[in-house]
């Protein structure tokens, strides 16, 4: 249970060691993720180059309750130049930063809540 005291922070404040970062992120993924191949060679680089785009929401206690990752890359806005879905996101994403494109767009491409907490009433997020 939530203490309704929650913070959102970025990943400077919570280690990707963690235990309950690599509880939270590891077990809850559905198929299309952890058995498309076509992802795998995207997804280390997707760390080295945005860790500093994932969020945490913790307990003030630092108990991590939620986290998410965010992608950065430009997009013209239109409907057509949408990415065909995950992983061709994720592919364009990481493509983009290697070619130095300048991004002006942020994509959540993942966000999991304790499955403990999950259905739990949505509690405010405190200041950072």
């Amino acid at each position: 249970m939530t203490t309704g005291h929650q913070r959102l922070v970025d990943s400077r404040c919570v280690s990707q060691d963690d235990p309950q970062v690599q509880m939270l992120f590891s077990e809850q993924w559905p198929a299309f993720i952890t058995h498309d191949e076509d992802v795998k060679p995207f997804l280390d680089r997707r760390v080295e180059y945005f860790s500093d785009l994932d969020y945490y929401v913790l307990e003030y206690d630092g108990a991590v309750i939620a986290g998410a990752w965010c992608v950065p890359l430009l997009w013209d806005g239109s409907v057509r130049a949408l990415p065909a879905g995950y992983t061709d996101l994720l592919k364009i994403a990481v493509e983009q930063r290697e070619k130095q494109t300048v991004p002006d767009t942020l994509a959540l491409m993942a966000a999991v809540v304790r499955p403990d907490l999950k259905g739990s009433p949505v509690v405010p997020v405190g200041p950072c």
